[in-house]
């Protein structure tokens, strides 16, 4: 019953956030939850044993968290283990589960945390928050790391256009310090402040500027010679015995107590649940795949038509593969496990449609003020076709949503509506200055 319920939980893992993923809610995350040992087991072993190897040479500890555990950090620093290093090895953690990534965050030195700028303007649930059950659960462990960490937050599709580097980072302690008021901290508590200092990374969308951020990003981490080199006179870094010994009292601290099995019957179910997520997810890829790479490039007006058509099919499939189990209390949040994750995986491309819905608004605006003939009543002109833009605009893009989503369209609507404005009022101040127009 153990190997099947591990079996069911590698589901978020391998990118199918299915029954066994760490999306799923009641029993069968119950079942996760009691798995916490063996997960830890998993991991921690292979990491001492590679310290043990670096004897007294210096080692930073690099904890990736998140919903996906900082994919683009991983892909440039490396996977989980050590990565070695001069003068300063990385040991790098990427545990996506709350338990284990808290214990990467309690035994880190650098914390990372990848977000996109819109979900860190917006302050949405995939931002800055994705912090706060895994500080929860840190601080509940009362193990931090004495010295101070870095938070090191990656803004991966920036655009300094619409918020400067700055901007962005007061937003980022902002959500941080609101978190931060929200949690349960024992007594002997220490400061924000004094556990934490805030680094912001903002890597631009634009591909000319990409790889050279990138670039000089990885070398933060892995090139002494580098200005920003994060580890240069041993900060925020440690021998490598003293990084096994502080894992090992980690975990050795936190172990969990022993509990009760779950049923086997139950164990079974879950798995089922599991592998019925995981074929519905795989089917759906294909489409998935297909409307990404249609939607980078152009502007899809059915977009939202399209995300229902991908989510219906994968979830009749999943209903009709489910028909033996409705009766299983977890069939429930794996089918709203497998939307949830499906939704996800078209996210960044909803915010691509939303890139090309505001240029082809303001484009069309530009157009009509560019026809526009002097008259006495041209200011009410123009309030005029500020609100039809703005209808239009509210019209297109809710058909870019899918039915019953959280998704938001707030912050680009109103970058829109800010910027109709401003070119309104140079309109009126332009005719004014030639002398063709006079306000009331």
């Amino acid at each position: 019953a153990a190997m099947m319920a591990a079996a069911a939980a590698t589901g978020s893992r391998d990118g199918h956030e299915g029954c066994g993923g760490a999306r799923c809610r009641s029993r069968v995350l119950l079942l996760l939850v009691s798995l916490h040992g063996l997960l830890a087991k998993e991991w921690l072993p292979p990491l001492g044993s590679e310290l043990n190897r670096l004897g007294d040479s210096r080692v930073a500890t690099i904890s990736c968290v998140g919903v996906q555990g900082a994919p683009l950090s991983r892909s440039v620093l490396g996977k989980q283990g050590v990565v070695e290093r001069s003068p300063t090895s990385l040991v790098l953690i990427n545990e996506p589960n709350v338990p284990d990534a808290a214990l990467g965050v309690a035994a880190g030195d650098v914390v990372v945390l990848e977000v996109l700028q819109a979900d860190l303007v917006d302050d949405t649930p995939h931002g800055v928050a994705q912090l706060k059950p895994v500080l929860q659960r840190a601080l509940q462990l009362d193990a931090l790391k004495p010295q101070q960490k870095m938070l090191m937050v990656v803004v991966t599709d920036a655009d300094t256009s619409e918020a400067s580097e700055s901007d962005l980072r007061q937003l980022a302690q902002l959500s941080l310090n609101r978190i931060w008021r929200t949690l349960r901290k024992p007594a002997n508590a220490a400061a924000l402040d004094e556990l934490f200092s805030l680094e912001l990374v903002a890597l631009p969308d634009d591909a000319a500027k990409r790889e050279s951020a990138i670039a000089a990003f990885e070398a933060r981490f892995c090139a002494a010679d580098s200005p920003g080199y994060l580890f240069s006179e041993g900060a925020l870094s440690c021998s490598a015995a003293t990084a096994r010994s502080r894992l090992a009292a980690l975990y050795k601290a936190n172990a969990p107590a022993p509990q009760m099995s779950a049923p086997p019957s139950e164990v079974a179910a879950s798995h089922a649940c599991a592998l019925l997520t995981e074929s519905a997810a795989k089917s759906a890829a294909k489409a998935v795949a297909a409307l990404k790479k249609e939607a980078e490039p152009a502007y899809l007006p059915d977009f939202g038509e399209r995300v229902d058509a991908v989510l219906a099919a994968a979830l009749d499939r999943f209903d009709a593969q489910a028909a033996d189990l409705q009766d299983v209390a977890a069939i429930k949040d794996a089918r709203e496990a497998l939307r949830t994750q499906l939704l996800r995986s078209l996210y960044n491309p909803y915010r691509k449609q939303l890139t090309h819905l505001q240029r082809q608004a303001l484009t069309k605006f530009s157009q009509k003020l560019a026809t526009m003939k002097p008259s006495a009543t041209v200011e009410d002109d123009l309030r005029k076709m500020i609100k039809e833009s703005s209808a239009a605009l509210d019209q297109d893009a809710k058909r870019l949503l899918p039915t019953d989503s959280t998704w938001s369209y707030t912050y680009e609507k109103n970058s829109v509506l800010t910027a109709i404005a401003e070119s309104a009022a140079n309109h009126v101040e332009t005719l004014r200055v030639q002398g063709l127009y006079l306000p009331k």
